[in-house]
């Protein structure tokens, strides 16, 4: 944290009052989302389709009546870098909606 002027420093809101505006702000400008039981029921919303930068992030998506959906997020900086890597590692915790048709 910065040390700021003494002169404004008094004039400022205290930190816990800043929080709470935070919170505050943030509980306002959180969306609910319905959680899908199976992968037919999921729908992205347009506002996960990119990135704050309005970079593209759903890079691909196989649709709603594919019987194994494929979803893939990334920036293309991401699959850039990943596509110059000689390695590429991951695990097998892939099917986490339950599909069933």
């Amino acid at each position: 944290m910065t040390v700021c002027d003494s002169n404004i420093a008094p004039l400022l809101p205290s930190f816990s009052a800043i929080q709470r505006n935070i919170q505050m702000i943030r509980k306002k400008s959180t969306t609910q989302y319905i959680v899908p039981e199976n992968a037919s029921q999921l729908i992205i919303p347009e506002e996960f389709h990119y990135t704050f930068r309005e970079e593209q992030f759903l890079i691909f998506d196989s649709g709603i009546n594919t019987a194994n959906r494929i979803i893939i997020f990334s920036s293309l900086r991401c699959l850039n870098i990943l596509s110059n890597s000689p390695h590429i590692y991951f695990d097998a915790t892939f099917k986490v909606v339950q599909i069933d048709g």
